[in-house]
């Protein structure tokens, strides 16, 4: 008989408490995976995986984000979400910057075939010391939406959002990312996101992290909700 079970877990056990840190480096690659199987009065199955590449050449900065979200509930689909993302910066002073981004999204349980973002702006770094780091980014960007139903639109919209950090300790992070971006075509329509995750290093690369992630579209596609939340526990690799 299965039994729940999050394979992290068992890795937990075995990983250490080793928080050294890796030698600083121009660039970092970071692959999340976790998997979760339950039996009982439900069978269901959940796999995620959020590869993350950042590299660092200043003025210049890259990153690019992935991630992959599949979860079934007696062999029916309940969520199927796939999302990548580029974004390049180049440093102008020690609190100004410049960005610019594409990204690309499906989520059929969300009403979405795909969505395509391009977008760019200036971002302000206020705080940065060894505890706390808040970035500010504004800019505008250029959306492309085909929905299930068959609709399509495209349309501008206006970008704000922040990046916060906090370390908790030696070995762990507390991290926020908040981004709202509404439409300058109608002003009742616009979204939210809010990406929040505590990171525990157990080796130099290896780190257990929790998220949360909160959805918002203030105008959703027709006879989809408007709130979406997703919580995960995953293994992070870090090479």
């Amino acid at each position: 008989m299965k039994t729940a079970r999050l394979v992290v877990a068992s890795v937990l056990l075995v990983g250490g408490a080793d928080g050294a840190a890796a030698e600083d480096r121009p660039w970092e690659f970071s692959l999340g995976l976790s998997y979760l199987a339950t039996s009982g009065n439900s069978d269901s199955q959940n796999r995620r995986s959020r590869p993350f590449l950042q590299a660092e050449a200043r003025p210049w900065g890259l990153e690019v984000n992935g991630s992959y979200l599949n979860a079934e509930a007696n062999g029916i689909d309940t969520a199927d979400r796939t999302a990548l993302g580029v974004r390049g910066t180049r440093t102008i002073s020690e609190q100004w910057g410049v960005f610019v981004g594409a990204s690309a999204l499906r989520d059929e349980f969300a009403g979405l075939d795909s969505r395509y973002v391009v977008d760019g702006g200036v971002s302000y770094k206020a705080i940065a010391n060894d505890t706390h780091t808040l970035t500010f980014d504004l800019g505008v960007a250029w959306n492309s939406e085909n929905f299930v139903d068959g609709a399509s639109t495209d349309y501008m919209s206006g970008l704000a959002g922040l990046a916060y950090t906090r370390k908790l300790s030696e070995t762990a992070t507390l991290a926020e990312k908040l981004v709202f971006m509404p439409s300058f075509e109608e002003s009742d329509d616009w979204r939210l996101s809010s990406d929040l995750s505590l990171e525990a290093a157990i080796s130099a690369k290896l780190a257990v992290k929790l998220g949360f992630l909160y959805l918002y579209d203030n105008v959703p596609v027709a006879g989809f909700k408007k709130t979406d939340t997703k919580s995960s526990a995953s293994l992070v690799i870090k090479l």
